[in-house]
């Protein structure tokens, strides 16, 4: 089987333009988009070196897919093989096997990343009974297709040290894709799949891509400080009384073009839902607060004489923040939605309570310091 042809070649298949003699296999969406199958039994007799199509060219298509299915082929185990009948996955087979010896094979196996010894296992379903291992579907869901539901919890097909949970849509909060890790013999933690029983224990993966959304969250709080800090920081408001003011004014700015960059980056990324979409927007309200707030908390240390403490105060006081703000995009699905009310309302709560103690705490005490400086120095010139 050939996958992802961009063209064929009509000397040999004839007129495919009319699809009146075609049936619809199936339809399905997948990423985001809808795909349908059409499907159409011919016999045809090919020789070797025809061309029948041509591969490449079109958006969004960078392969040519080979792929071969066996009938006399089945994995030894299937946890539930009646699910997979009316799937050609269960017959499937490594299609470079069945090219003859020669240059045409091992250019082809040339071709081959990833370092698996053994390709001829099933590497699609790898189902090892009684355990974690093998294809998960969701509860209630009879048939494979559509993926996007489902799960897996298998041994990488590119790597032969690393195993992957390939996430579909049905776990709230993780974004549907491939996570690796190093499985462990030991322990609880990152236990290879094929120990995992139903012993009791509850098993936790740290896995690829995941540690750097801690460093994230460190590093935006930084650079969010230090930015407004270079605006602030500039001679003419060094030691100025309306430094604050200057600085609850830029960080409100601040937070208010951050949020339309939200939506955006949810919307396009995860979900369009409306009221997911509308919750984000009422919970960065909270954001815009707790920018205008540390914007004030710097330009007041920008007066003091004391930027250092200040600044990096308002970079640790904007971590809570972050974690709460990457908890709501990771979980940013229709079917969190109290979970995501919940963040919001975290994030309204946060902000708010910064706002307040700075505009209660602290900006006051700018007109006290104010006349105490006046009062020093009238008593300097004085003297």
């Amino acid at each position: 089987m050939f996958i992802h042809f961009s063209s064929l070649n009509m000397e040999i298949l004839g007129d495919i333009s009319d699809y009146s003699s075609w049936s619809l296999e199936s339809e399905y969406s997948t990423g985001g988009e809808v795909y349908k199958t059409w499907s159409k039994n011919c016999r045809i007799n090919v020789q070797a070196g025809d061309i029948i199509g041509q591969a490449g060219g079109n958006p969004g298509q960078w392969a040519l897919d080979l792929g071969v299915y066996d009938l006399k082929s089945v994995p030894e185990q299937v946890a539930n093989i009646e699910r997979w009948r009316s799937c050609r996955y269960l017959h499937s087979v490594c299609p470079l096997d069945y090219y003859e010896e020669g240059v045409v094979r091992d250019s082809l196996f040339g071709l081959v990343t990833g370092d698996w010894i053994d390709h001829k296992q099933n590497l699609i379903l790898q189902d090892v009974i009684g355990t974690a291992q093998g294809c998960w579907f969701l509860e209630g869901i009879k048939e494979t297709y559509p993926e996007d539901l489902h799960l897996a919890l298998v041994n990488s097909n590119l790597d032969i040290e690393l195993q992957v949970l390939s996430v579909g849509q049905s776990i709230d909060g993780l974004v549907s894709g491939r996570y690796g890790f190093t499985p462990n013999e030991n322990g609880l933690i990152n236990r290879d799949f094929k120990d995992v029983t139903p012993d009791g224990n509850i098993y936790g993966y740290i896995v690829e891509g995941y540690e750097g959304i801690i460093l994230l969250i460190i590093l935006l709080a930084f650079f969010d400080q230090l930015l407004k800090t270079m605006i602030l920081n500039l001679g003419r408001l060094q030691e100025k009384k309306e430094t604050p003011i200057y600085g609850l004014s830029l960080g409100l700015g601040f937070g208010s073009a951050f949020t339309p960059m939200l939506i955006i980056a949810v919307s396009s990324l995860i979900t369009n839902d409306i009221y997911v979409l509308s919750a984000i927007t009422v919970g960065s309200f909270g954001i815009i607060l707790f920018h205008g707030s540390t914007g004030a908390f710097i330009g007041y240390g920008i007066y003091r004489g004391r930027l250092t403490k200040y600044l990096l105060t308002a970079v640790i006081i904007q971590l809570p923040l972050n974690f709460i703000l990457a908890i709501t995009i990771l979980y940013s699905q229709p079917t969190s939605l109290n979970l995501i009310l919940i963040l919001v309302s975290g994030l309204i709560l946060y902000g708010g309570i910064i706002f307040w103690y700075v505009t209660q705490r602290i900006i006051p005490q700018i007109l006290v310091q104010s006349k105490t400086r006046k009062r020093t120095n009238i008593q300097k010139n004085a003297k």
